[in-house]
């Protein structure tokens, strides 16, 4: 998304030209000549990469200076869940938990794990410990003993 050139030219836009380059290029190669909103979904990127963006206002004299993304923007999805998060050991107080890397990491670097618990019949997830992405177990301490708990990990 972006907003409405404040200097229009004297008229108004009423259509942008969207480019992108990769961030390791120097030519900007064309998205659309063709958007009537001040909002665009980009398709076809490379997941892992890093592109800038500009956009270019165009009105009944022509096309206006483009509008760049200062910084470069990388393509990436939500990582997937870790792999085979088990119980491994269990006291009245505490659980041990052990997990494996996902099999996707979305395209960006994991930067850890966040481990959760929720009391069996609330809908209250509390967050115990954020881990570094190398670190693969945890054991969640202070647990009251007889209750039960449901235990998650996601990726952060």
């Amino acid at each position: 998304t972006w907003d409405i050139p404040v200097i229009d030219g004297g008229a108004p836009v009423n259509n942008y030209i969207i480019e992108r380059r990769e961030a390791a290029m120097r030519a900007f190669k064309t998205v659309t000549t063709k958007c009537s909103k001040t909002l665009y979904r980009v398709s076809g990127l490379i997941e892992g990469t890093m592109y800038y963006f500009r956009v270019l206002p165009e009105n009944i004299y022509g096309i206006g200076e483009p509008c760049e993304t200062s910084d470069a923007v990388l393509v990436s999805e939500v990582p997937m869940v870790p792999q085979k998060l088990d119980v491994v050991d269990t006291t009245k107080t505490t659980v041990s938990l052990a997990w494996e890397k996902p099999l996707h990491d979305g395209g960006s670097r994991l930067t850890g794990y966040v481990i959760e618990a929720c009391k069996a019949g609330t809908e209250r997830w509390m967050k115990v410990s954020l881990v570094k992405p190398n670190v693969l177990e945890y054991t969640i301490i202070s647990l009251n003993e007889g209750e039960q708990y449901l235990i998650r990990s996601e990726e952060h």
